[in-house]
């Protein structure tokens, strides 16, 4: 037993200790194509992106060749193959995804702390163990006899909560920095090509801009001069 050193208000017991295998099941339903007569969201792994939790997008299920694994809602998904590339995703729909794809369920877990779980740095590790080289795959005999220390679903709930609203903020702030660049390039091309014009503190018009040409005003260096000026001669 053991309890972390960072607790929300109200929550006092013990963390319990016990193995990812007896925790977490990364075994799911297969989907065959072939077979099958329904259609579903298929999720390959260049549908995940990297370290975000962000789905990029979906294929038809009946579409596709091989076997899929099949997931829900409640549902995690991690790509076993290249696992340093970290990608993972929580699904809000039920579907199937590519036999790459780890589909991860706990009954101990609830499913919004397992997807903040395998964001963890203690599970990338251990999914990089005996990866392979050319083409490295995560190897889930060696994960789900790891142990690690697992708290209460209430108390779960409540790191969860507080860690996707984390999430939501970075997502505002992502998109807000993507808005203002996008935004600085429009205004740059118009300053450049002299559509949009300041002026001076006084109000005054600013000179006309010159046309000249670039070697006239611009210098490429050499290793030669950089060394010259780190001497300080």
């Amino acid at each position: 037993m053991v309890a972390p050193k960072l607790r929300f208000d109200g929550f006092d017991s013990d963390w319990t200790l016990d193995s990812i295998g007896a925790v977490i099941s990364n075994k799911s339903k297969k989907y065959d194509p072939e077979k099958s007569e329904i259609d579903f969201p298929c999720i390959e792994l260049e549908h995940l992106s990297q370290q975000t939790g962000e789905i990029l997008g979906t294929v038809s299920a009946k579409d596709q060749k091989s076997i899929k694994n099949v997931f829900d809602e409640n549902s995690v998904l991690f790509g076993k193959l290249r696992p340093y590339l970290r990608k993972f995703a929580k699904p809000e729909f039920q579907g199937v995804c590519s036999s790459e794809i780890w589909v991860l369920t706990s009954k101990k877990m609830q499913p919004n702390f397992l997807f903040q779980y395998v964001q963890t740095d203690g599970f990338s590790e251990l999914t990089q163990i005996q990866a392979g080289s050319k083409m490295p795959r995560a190897d889930w005999n060696i994960i789900e006899n790891s142990i690690f220390f697992i708290p209460s679903k209430l108390e779960q709930e409540k790191i969860a909560s507080f860690l996707i609203s984390v999430d939501t903020k970075i997502e505002q702030l992502t998109k807000k920095e993507s808005l203002l660049r996008e935004y600085k390039k429009g205004v740059m091309s118009k300053i450049f090509n002299q559509e949009i014009r300041f002026k001076d503190d006084d109000g005054s018009e600013f000179p006309e801009w010159e046309e000249k040409e670039i070697g006239n005003i611009l210098k490429i260096g050499s290793g030669k001069d950089y060394k010259h000026l780190s001497n300080g001669n």
